[in-house]
């Protein structure tokens, strides 16, 4: 995204490179009681990510509404260890990293989480599958 505003908020200047982040939502999410589309200020708490205050006016004594957006069975743990894999389109438009570019990730690994770990493994392989061809 390179800009925020009022009209037409978001401009997208890169779409090549998206995961799944709908499905993500989809399994995750439960927005039809947020009204997002009404709102004009939204606030999330890195406390309390399961809820979202939504304000529908600039005004400063309007209260804000807060609404629960986390389905049943989902918690602040899930989001943690979240691993988000690359949509079809990524993986069929993806291009090989230069050598330098995979030994920079693959040096950077033993100083990440162990949770993390995987996913640029994961990304590695791929690579390397990429740039030999298969």
């Amino acid at each position: 995204m390179a800009t925020a505003r009022k009209h037409k908020p978001f401009v997208i200047t890169h779409t090549k490179k998206f995961f799944n982040w709908m499905q993500v939502a989809q399994s995750a999410l439960m927005t039809k009681h947020l009204g997002i589309s009404q709102a004009a200020m939204i606030k999330i708490d890195k406390k309390n990510l399961d809820q979202v205050e939504i304000k529908t006016s600039y005004c400063k004594v309007t209260p804000s509404k807060t609404v629960k957006v986390f389905k049943q069975g989902v918690n602040q743990q899930y989001f943690k260890t979240l691993i988000v894999e690359p949509t079809e389109q990524d993986i069929r438009n993806m291009q090989p990293w230069k050598k330098n570019k995979i030994k920079q990730i693959k040096d950077m690994i033993p100083y990440l989480s162990e949770q993390n770990q995987d996913f640029y493994k994961a990304i590695i392989t791929k690579q390397e599958a990429l740039s030999h061809g298969l």
